[in-house]
């Protein structure tokens, strides 16, 4: 199995920030992870990319998100995940 984590920046009038936070919430495959007066950090998670877009045209439907922004997507296969890191050497 494939595992992908999307990372986006999520922008709403500072007033409806409480809001856009519950609708994240009800996404059991989202998270936020940062936040300011306006904007918040989410991270998402799913078997399959669709899993990612579903969850973000789901929240980009809220209209108190006026802007979301991807900044990041990694995926990788079950067995990768569990092999130890390797050491970086920097020279």
């Amino acid at each position: 199995m494939i595992n992908h984590i999307s990372g986006v920046i999520l922008k709403s009038h500072p007033s409806k920030l409480d809001e856009v936070k519950a609708a994240i919430a009800t996404h059991k495959n989202a998270e936020v992870v940062q936040e300011d007066d306006h904007q918040v950090i989410v991270i998402i998670e799913g078997n399959h990319a669709n899993d990612i877009v579903d969850t973000i045209e789901q929240i980009q439907q809220q209209s108190e998100v006026l802007d979301c922004t991807p900044i990041y997507h990694h995926f990788e296969e079950d067995s990768e995940l569990n092999k130890p890191l390797e050491s970086a050497q920097c020279h």
